[in-house]
């Protein structure tokens, strides 16, 4: 089993994950944009003939 070092990770949620209160008229314009994009990205899947070519490289990551 390999062990990480984690000594010079950067800590982002020390002790204030999860937030107390969320500001979602902050947060709203965001999802909507990618929402939007899944469903543009969905679509165009859709009608490919092979849309393995876009998601392959998606899955390996």
């Amino acid at each position: 089993m390999q062990h990480i070092d984690l000594s010079s990770a950067v800590h982002y949620h020390d002790s204030k994950f999860p937030p107390s209160a969320i500001d979602y008229q902050q947060i709203i314009p965001a999802l909507t944009g990618a929402v939007e994009a899944i469903s543009r990205y969905d679509q165009m899947l859709k009608n490919m003939h092979n849309s393995e070519i876009l998601l392959t490289p998606l899955r390996k990551q």
